[in-house]
């Protein structure tokens, strides 16, 4: 009798240990598959975060993170580029040498030199300085932004009119280029952070032919 109440209480406790066993495999591959639903879900999230959109309740779309930062940059950039050209080419008597020392935070030393060199050479600062001419650039537009990685890169195209007094005298196009790489920025004199070098200009006459070059 003895026996047979010790052969039940050892199946009785083996069946209490196979159930724990039985539960603790279980409680760990439950936890192993939780776990690894999350990284899964975290990957994917991450993942389509930039292509990710989000839309009010009237439905007028709303940028993501990513999509801020990128046009941010992009904006950036433009503004820089528009304060690089303006400093660089409009030449008058008065503000010349203001416009050339700002032109010095966003261009680097050599390539501003050779554009001011062309310049000098057509006596373009001699005409402002001596004669009252005016050379007024205005931006028209880009003709590539490349705003994805480092180092940026813009082309674009702006107009100079050349005026003696209320008279134009010339008029022509300036095509410039440049690398945009970041730094640090500078309130006033480059709030944007951005430099520009490889900055090259070219200059031609109003045809169609040689603006799309």
């Amino acid at each position: 009798m003895e026996n047979k109440l010790n052969k039940i209480h050892d199946r009785t406790l083996k069946g209490i240990l196979d159930n724990k066993s039985r539960n603790r495999t279980f409680a760990i591959v439950f936890v192993v598959c939780f776990v690894s639903m999350l990284v899964f879900c975290g990957y994917i999230y991450f993942k389509t975060l930039g292509l990710m959109h989000v839309v009010e309740n009237n439905g007028r779309y709303l940028p993501t993170r990513l999509e801020r930062k990128e046009r941010l940059i992009s904006e950036s950039t433009k503004i820089a580029t528009y304060n690089a050209n303006k400093y660089t080419n409009n030449i008058n008597r008065f503000l010349t040498n203001e416009y050339l020392a700002r032109a010095r935070f966003y261009i680097s030393k050599p390539d501003l030199s050779l554009i001011v060199n062309t310049y000098r050479k057509n006596k373009y600062y001699v005409l402002a300085k001596d004669q009252g001419y005016e050379y007024k650039n205005e931006f028209v537009e880009f003709l590539e932004l490349r705003t994805d990685k480092l180092p940026y890169f813009v082309r674009f195209k702006s107009k100079t009119t050349v005026y003696d007094g209320a008279k134009i005298v010339d008029e022509f196009y300036v095509i410039g280029e440049a690398n945009v790489t970041e730094t640090t920025p500078q309130f006033e004199e480059n709030p944007e952070g951005l430099y520009f070098s490889n900055y090259t200009q070219r200059y031609v006459k109003e045809t169609k032919e040689q603006l799309s070059r």
